[in-house]
């Protein structure tokens, strides 16, 4: 895993490809991390079992591991400590199987159509939207968090990917690091970066597989997009 830390912009590729499964874990809230001083780039093993030893909505901000392209089964979508949203791939057809709130956490949207289900959480001033699509041969998995946009660091686990940290000062959120796993390369939009955003985009050549990383503060709420793709046989 090649790790980055900077206030600039980054590419980096690692080297071999990425361990996947078919289980799609993705994030809810972050959470504050200790603060990291200094610039270097430095190489660490990957991580294993994180995405069932770790619990939603503890430690770092959790990620997504997306599924082998083609595969078909039952995939768990996590929404942190908001809740859960569990499909099932079959042949290219996506079936809600539950939706699982957690306590304190409502849900007040489920919407469904062929190829497309889409859940909102609550929980006072959070909020968590997941959209499940088939789209074009590709299964997309996208999380949208909002929450109030205080001061600190934060790391976001893009499992599969990688991860992210960021820094929210004063309604701006600049860029510490980038955490690459091995077979994938991320790219960082310095136009944002200016803007006191942070949009990264990661891609992963030999599977196909992509995941985009946007955040931002706006109106005070510090707002965070993850996308997953992966392709379907």
């Amino acid at each position: 895993m090649n790790k980055t830390r900077l206030t600039g912009s980054v590419r980096t590729a690692g080297s071999g490809a990425a361990a996947l499964m078919a289980t799609v874990v993705l994030a809810g809230c972050g959470t504050q991390a200790p603060p990291v001083e200094g610039a270097h780039l430095e190489n660490s093993p990957a991580a294993t079992g994180l995405m069932q030893s770790e619990p939603a909505g503890e430690g770092r901000e959790g990620g997504a591991e997306t599924p082998d392209p083609g595969a078909d089964g039952d995939v768990v979508v996590s929404a942190g400590d908001a809740g859960a949203v569990l499909v099932r791939l079959d042949g290219g057809v996506l079936t809600l199987i539950d939706v699982v709130p957690e306590p304190s956490w409502e849900q007040v949207k489920l919407e469904q159509e062929p190829g497309e289900i889409e859940v909102d959480f609550v929980r006072g001033a959070d909020t968590v939207e997941v959209e499940i699509e088939i789209d074009d041969g590709r299964l997309d998995i996208e999380i949208d968090t909002k929450t109030p946009a205080t001061d600190g660091e934060r790391i976001y686990s893009l499992e599969g990917a990688g991860s992210v940290t960021i820094d929210v000062r004063a309604g701006f959120v600049s860029l510490i690091s980038v955490d690459v796993t091995d077979g994938w390369v991320a790219s960082v939009d310095e136009d944002e970066l200016r803007e006191g955003e942070v949009e990264i985009d990661l891609r992963n050549s030999a599977t196909g597989q992509t995941v985009e990383f946007d955040v931002e503060v706006d109106d005070g709420r510090l707002e965070v997009d993850r996308t997953y793709t992966s392709p379907l046989r």
